[in-house]
């Protein structure tokens, strides 16, 4: 995959096991850059193009930006929309006798309570299964001890969900170890999962990153 952005004349090739780190030390363009990363997530159109071969992708549909990582959560509606989805779809394909049985038996249950007490009442039992999850809130069960722990599960979930594979993540390095980073970009690689580092500062290079930067000039520079 590449990602291409016409204002800066930026392309990047998106590779299985590398991170790619952008450095931009102009102010003005680390700016633009963040802002129209974030429109184009959001579905807004912009001076981003992502392709694989000759087939532009819809960035939204691949591309999450962590632009808070205290913020990440991992029942995000993004999560829970798709989760239901996949529910219901399980449920129309492998469990439709199971399904049938339980509509009956909660008609049944209704039917004996509305009789119990005096008054003419009805309802309506036309409820999808997407409803009924939402009233019994189905939601991940995920327990983390650590801010990477609860990053990492967002991001599978994410990826194997939502079928999300590119993260911009800005400032990654600032917030964790040089051992949770390493720790961050191996999981990213064994799960295949494309991770884009923007920064203000070129940080120290570590294994298994691609680096460019964007000086003061807007002139780029590949590492």
């Amino acid at each position: 995959m590449k990602l291409v952005n016409t204002l800066y004349n930026l392309e990047f090739d998106l590779m299985e096991n590398q991170i790619l780190v952008l450095s931009i030390e102009n102010h003005l363009a680390y700016r633009n850059i963040l802002e129209e990363l974030w429109k184009q997530y959001k579905g807004e159109t912009g001076n981003f193009i992502l392709s694989d071969g000759d087939k532009e992708l819809k960035m939204s549909q691949r591309i999450e930006c962590i632009y808070n990582i205290f913020n990440i959560n991992t029942n995000d509606r993004k999560i829970i929309s798709k989760l239901y989805q996949e529910l219901t779809y399980q449920n129309d394909a492998l469990l439709q006798e199971e399904s049938i049985r339980f509509k009956q038996e909660l008609m049944e249950y209704f039917d004996k309570l509305i009789s119990t007490v005096p008054y003419n009442l009805k309802y309506n039992f036309e409820v999808d299964l997407s409803s009924l999850m939402k009233a019994i809130s189905v939601e991940t069960d995920v327990e983390c001890d650590s801010l990477l722990e609860k990053m990492l599960q967002y991001i599978k979930l994410m990826n194997q969900i939502c079928g999300i594979d590119i993260f911009v993540i800005p400032n990654l390095k600032y917030y964790f170890s040089t051992e949770e980073t390493m720790q961050f970009y191996q999981f990213a690689m064994y799960n295949k999962i494309y991770i884009v580092v923007i920064e203000p500062t070129l940080s120290p290079h570590m294994e298994g990153e691609k680096s460019w930067i964007i000086d003061d000039d807007l002139c780029i520079i590949e590492l």
